[in-house]
């Protein structure tokens, strides 16, 4: 089996999320002499279950230039279409129209293959008939902030802008020693729209749309997310919630951690509670 090894992509990834972890903890503590001044000013936490079905396509390029094999990690490599994870989400509205937002997961998978046909994965290729062992590791850090145009008593839409921060990290080995991984940390931006709608007391609904179709550094492709939430506000600070939340990231890569294409898309429901204050 392959050593889950993180490289400097993930420093990266751990370093960016320590400093937004900071930014927040300064943000929460003055957040209760702002609630004082502000009238729908609120902190929400959310913790839940998120179902995701997954569909990975990869391809590794050798540093020599030469194209690696298309894989589909799941019906290749016999990663898990389907697997559960956790979800942790937070906001904080400082001001009457703004928002900052907060969302966390990771998502690891491991599987074991007789191949069907030879991968060249890297500078590394494994032979038809090869038993090999793979990984395909996840974290995703989305933030961003959001300014609400229109607000009323029962309904609200705003726009937003932000960073999806994924870090990929995958590997296959063999019997035999010969192993090839790979680490790349994307931190790309992503602008979007989104909504809530007190329908009835203690009933709402929201919706998210955020869109990524640009070239930034060393990546080119684009970003869907599209995630709704039923929410009932049970109690005073605590509620319940059943969303469903769609991703998929769609990228062309080319530097040194990483020469290749990731097609990685996951959706399915997630429930969750939340606590308001």
């Amino acid at each position: 089996m392959i050593s889950r090894r993180k490289g400097r992509a993930n420093d990266v990834f751990q370093a960016t999320s320590v400093a937004v972890a900071i930014a927040v903890c300064c943000f929460l503590s003055v957040s209760a002499a702002l609630a004082q001044e502000l009238e729908r000013s609120r902190f929400n936490i959310r913790a839940g279950i998120y179902f995701a079905s997954a569909d990975t396509q990869i391809r590794l390029d050798a540093t020599d230039g030469s194209s690696g094999t298309d894989i589909d990690f799941e019906d290749d490599l016999d990663l898990d279409d389907d697997e559960t994870m956790m979800l942790l989400g937070a906001d904080w509205r400082f001001a009457q129209r703004h928002r900052l937002e907060l969302e966390y997961f990771r998502l690891d998978r491991g599987g074991l293959q007789t191949l069907r046909g030879t991968i060249d994965f890297g500078d590394e290729t494994f032979p038809f008939e090869t038993e090999v062992s793979s990984f395909f590791d996840t974290e995703i850090l989305r933030a961003g902030y959001t300014y609400s145009f229109f607000m009323d008593e029962t309904k609200e839409l705003a726009l937003g802008i932000g960073f999806h921060i994924t870090d990929l990290a995958m590997g296959i080995s063999d019997d035999e020693d010969s192993s090839e991984f790979s680490d790349v940390t994307a931190p790309l931006p992503v602008i979007g729209i989104e909504g809530g709608w007190e329908f009835a007391p203690k009933w709402s609904v929201y919706g998210r749309l955020q869109l990524f179709r640009l070239e930034v550094g060393d990546y080119d492709g684009s970003i869907d997310h599209l995630a709704v939430r039923l929410e009932h506000q049970t109690f005073r600070h605590i509620g319940f919630g059943l969303g469903y939340d769609y991703f998929e990231l769609d990228i062309d890569i080319d530097n040194s951690d990483w020469r290749g294409f990731a097609n990685y898309q996951f959706h399915g429901p997630t429930l969750y509670v939340k606590a308001v204050f």
